[in-house]
């Protein structure tokens, strides 16, 4: 058993070089750190409660370069807009910060009712508060469609009631800042009166918007898109915005309130917690205040006094709201010396910190300050259960602990598992593991499991992801990378000068300007050990050392040591354009690709005053890069249960910023890992926030949902990949909240499913449809349930497969009712699939009018067929005589096997059944009769295969017979042909 982690690097402990705060690396990374604290919204009490807002003026920002002039105007300007405010609020403000790249503005503490005083002055731009993120990282979440891409929330509930009447409601919404749209789905009942109004208004003020442009459905629903001015979206994004439904007699109303997991418990099986990081603290560092979800109090594992485990140095809050240890791992011990759940390698930590981490708005990677960081649930609570770790390998998780962790986990009544431990396949119903998760399931759990880290292999699902009540999760791309920049460049000659910058890779703070040399220039091209007489000319100089044999991060090592305080490490001609975005350095520094280092050392090799600067790491972002399963992904099909398709989903897995183990207490540890982990645990946090969403969706339900909305994913090269790689496709949380329908499954029809006791996978009620044996035809049968409050028919629109086609029934259309199933039946036809080779195509649902996403069940099939081989030899001393062959494939009602071109002379046929059963065996059998021969005599000839029926032809082999003129023939041998047999055989 082991955990599916690709590849990590842990943090450096090396001494920190000091660096002066006025250098421009500093300011960059405060701009950035400062602009991103501004997105965070801040929940308020009405008029009293203060909080940090960004103050944006109309003013623009500051120039890069400017004269000493310029920038004492624009101070100025600056000083006068601070003075109108504070002249507005008639009282003192002392900025928090104040902006002048980035933009022109200010960090301020303001009450809710102070921010829109501001807001209306005519200097002012904007007003927007502080804010977190409900997402990992900086790109993750809003790919998944649960955050912006600045991290500001993007999905919001409300809960509807009337104070007059009983009537009640329920809305969702969906905000997408890039164009200022609000989807909503609003449901309501109990109304006496039709409604003669419905609008957006702000909590405790004046500002509204109408709802006309929603459709009124069946007088209970009202759904739609509408454009929110930017001041109701900064209502919106800070809770103080709520819907108003008014009819003659009635008010029913309800506040929007970001969903961002509250409430939810997620259990984590893995390799322990770091405690002590901030994504695990409470308060959360941006002030969220947790909540414990459990309905007693009090905390669990070794944070229970109770426990014999009991450890009173251990943190628990109701963040984090209990830990058990059910390893050995013992070096990261307790005070009583016994095993801890504390983290002995960090991946525990790192996929934790994915699924609920805080919001944290900067951390360290290296000597680099990246942020904010944030998990994809952070408001939602965790559990976790060390089950991983020997003293002799942390990543080792044995069955027991294992099995133990799930009991435990079943008995806490968390609502979600993060499993991202895996072992070689087996069939589910006879692994413990699978069998536990299923009981998990059965219990109204969510599991999410790793696909695994297989590569590109087919069959290379792991267990227990490949047992149908566990959704599996794949690692795809999400398009962030992490770079760094040499640039600002002169000196030297204009026509060898980059004129742009060179982007490269690596963790590493930024630099200021300054003088820029090739260390070939001092006799040390590679950047080995400085000798004294050149490291006081590389001392105070950015060092361009070149490719080798001596690894990147001991040449930056090396030039540190000399002196230099900054490094440009090129590759070689064999490392190309290969870029490591994961290397962390200890001064300033960037790796470039060999293309751009030889650009580089070219207007090096002719400048004695060049000068340059260092970006510093920066999240570099290209959508063409993004949803491409990875190469390490596992593929399907699912060898133990090839009737299920598996993997089931894709998610990011790509270089993951998240928290890492505790090596050092006193700082956040943070690193970047990828692996099909990580994806599992952006997985379990959109299971998280459906949870808050939709209560009462069961497992089986919200696996679909996230399953039939899931976006088309690709492969590496930028082709479409198909089910075996991305299974449904790349989740889309937004999507799979507005699902119009899902497929329950109950816990006993999995049970029931189970092959050796004669159950059929392939009806089990999921969201793919699979059969490795489909001959002539095959059926599926599916049960949609509404979820929504009015009825809705569906177009059905279907994508046939290359050898067969798709019918359904009902045909073209199904209707849902509120609160009622349907079936629908679908059939594919074989027509000339190709024998032993998967082909794939989806049946789609399409909702009128947006009512709901569209949906799609992708359609994977495989025929056996009957299989010959190319050729089949027959030696022999008998003139006479026959020899049976055996065969497997498909079912066949008309078998005709004939001998064509029999040669020199003889009597050669064949033998056979007329019908035949799929994945059954049957035999033909050759009969000879030839005229004796006193020397060695071949004779060759066709052997044809064709179903009448159907006019079908089977395929052929040549028939080699050897008649052996004297000595003893060998013994006749069975020759059995299995399908995709590709060789011929010898008797």
């Amino acid at each position: 058993m082991s955990l599916h982690l690709s590849r990590h690097k842990a943090l450096l402990s090396s001494p920190l070089p000091d660096y002066s705060m006025s250098s421009v690396a500093y300011k960059f990374t405060l701009l950035i750190l400062f602009s991103l604290l501004a997105l965070t919204p801040v929940r308020s009490a009405p008029g009293q409660q203060s909080g940090r807002y960004i103050v944006r003026l109309v003013a623009a920002p500051r120039a890069a370069e400017v004269t000493l002039a310029q920038a004492a105007t624009h101070d100025a300007a600056l000083d006068a807009a601070l003075a109108a405010i504070q002249a507005a609020l008639d009282q003192p403000l002392t900025p928090l910060f104040t902006y002048r790249h980035a933009l022109s503005g200010f960090a301020l503490d303001l009450t809710p009712a102070q921010a829109d005083v501001v807001r209306r002055l005519p200097m002012v731009a904007a007003v927007q508060p502080e804010g977190y993120a409900n997402a990992q990282s900086d790109t993750s979440p809003a790919l998944l469609g649960v955050a912006q891409a600045d991290l500001r929330p993007a999905l919001f509930h409300a809960n509807m009631q009337s104070a007059p009447s009983s009537a009640s409601g329920r809305a969702l919404a969906h905000y997408d800042a890039t164009n200022g749209t609000l989807r909503l789905q609003i449901f309501y009942r109990g109304l006496a009166a039709p409604l003669h109004s419905a609008e957006l208004r702000e909590r405790y003020g004046e500002a509204a918007i109408s709802l006309d442009a929603l459709v009124v459905h069946a007088a209970s629903a009202l759904m739609g898109s509408l454009v929110l001015p930017v001041g109701m979206a900064d209502l919106l994004l800070d809770g103080r915005l709520e819907i108003r439904l008014s009819s003659a007699d009635d008010l029913l109303r309800g506040t929007l309130v970001a969903s961002r997991g509250a409430g939810v418990l997620v259990g984590l099986i893995d390799t322990g917690i770091d405690p002590h990081s901030p994504a695990f603290q409470n308060p959360a560092p941006d002030g969220y205040v947790h909540h414990n979800p459990r309905a007693t109090p009090g905390f669990l594992g070794v944070c229970d006094p109770a426990n014999p485990r009991y450890d009173f140095t251990f943190p628990c809050s109701n963040k984090l709201v209990g830990a058990y240890t059910f390893a050995a791992t013992a070096d990261a011990p307790d005070p009583q010396g016994r095993p801890s759940p504390r983290d002995n390698h960090g991946h525990g930590s790192h996929t934790a910190g994915i699924v609920v981490g805080n919001y944290v708005p900067q951390v360290p990677v290296g000597l680099a300050q990246v942020g904010p960081v944030a998990g994809v649930a952070p408001h939602a609570s965790l559990i976790v259960y060390d089950g991983c770790g020997l003293p002799t390998n942390a990543l080792a998780c044995p069955h027991t602990a294992l099995l133990a962790a799930i009991d435990q986990a079943i008995a806490d009544g968390v609502q979600v598992i993060n499993y991202a431990v895996g072992a070689g396949a087996m069939v589910p119903w006879e692994s413990l593991e699978a069998l536990g998760l299923w009981r998990a399931v059965a219990q109204g759990i969510f599991v999410v499991a790793a696909a695994g880290n297989g590569g590109a292999t087919p069959d290379s699902i792991r267990s227990p992801a490949n047992a149908p009540w566990v959704l599996a999760a794949t690692a795809s791309s999400h398009g962030r990378r992490f770079v760094s920049q040499l640039t600002t460049f002169s000196g030297g000659t204009e026509a060898d000068r980059p004129a742009t910058p060179l982007l490269g890779a690596g963790f590493a703070p930024g630099l200021a300007q300054t003088s820029i040399r090739s260390a070939a220039a001092l006799g040390n091209a590679a950047c080995a050990p400085f000798s004294s007489t050149q490291a006081a000319q590389a001392a105070g100089k950015i060092i361009v050392c070149e490719g080798g044999s001596l690894g990147r991060h001991s040449q930056a090592s090396n030039v540190l040591q000399a002196g230099g305080i900054g490094a440009v490490l090129l590759n070689s001609v064999s490392d190309g354009g290969y870029l490591d975005d994961e290397e962390r350095y200890l001064l300033p520094a960037v790796q470039l690709s060999h293309d751009d280092g030889l650009r580089l050392l070219a207007w090096l090799s002719a400048c004695s005053d060049c000068r340059a600067a260092l970006s510093g790491t920066q999240a570099f972002h290209d959508p063409a890069l993004r949803d491409r399963i990875l190469s390490f992904s596992s593929r399907g099909p699912n060898s133990r249960l090839p009737s299920i398709l598996k993997p089931d989903i894709a998610a990011p897995g790509q270089a993951t910023l998240a928290p890492f183990s505790d090596q050092h207490p006193s700082q956040p540890d943070y690193t970047v890992m990828q692996g099909s982990s990580m994806a599992v645990a952006q997985i379990s946090g959109l299971a998280a926030l459906l949870r808050q969403l939709h209560p009462t969706w069961t497992p089986a339900e919200l696996a679909s949902a996230l399953m039939l909305t899931a976006t088309p994913a690709f492969e590496d090269d930028g082709s479409p990949a198909g089910p075996f790689a991305q299974g449904a496709g790349r989740a889309d949380g937004a999507l799979a909240a507005f699902a119009g329908f899902v497929l329950p499954i109950a816990a006993q029809d999995f049970t029931a499913a189970n092959p050796a006791q004669g159950g059929d996978p392939t009806q089990l009620n999921l969201a793919t449809l699979t059969n490795p044996r489909c001959e002539r035809s095959c059926q599926f049968t599916r049960t949609l349930r509404s979820t929504l409050d009015l009825q809705v028919t569906y177009a059905i629109s279907l994508t046939d497969g290359a050898g067969f086609n798709l019918t359904t029934q009902p045909a073209e259309q199904i209707t849902l009712i509120p609160g009622a199933s349907a079936t629908i039946t679908i059939t594919a036809t074989v027509n000339g699939l190709a024998t032993g080779r998967y082909s794939e195509g989806a049946v789609h649902f399409i909702a009128p009018a947006d009512l709901a996403p569209p949906a799609a069940m992708p359609v994977t099939l495989q025929t056996f067929g009957v299989t010959l081989p190319p050729s089949i030899s027959v030696r022999t001393s008998e003139a006479t005589g026959s020899q049976r062959l055996t065969l497997y494939g498909e079912a066949l009602e008309a078998l005709h096997a004939s001998i064509d071109g029999f040669s020199p002379e003889g009597l050669l046929s064949v033998s056979h059944p007329l019908s035949t059963t799929a994945g059954m065996p049957f035999d033909l059998t050759l009969h000879w009769q030839l005229a004796p021969s006193p020397s060695d005599q071949r004779y060759t000839a066709q052997l044809k295969l064709r179903e009448m029926q159907s006019g079908r032809d089977l395929g052929s082999a040549t028939v080699t017979l050897d008649l052996l003129g004297s000595g003893v023939a060998p013994e006749p041998r069975h020759l059995v042909y299995l399908p995709l047999v590709q060789r011929g055989a010898d008797v």
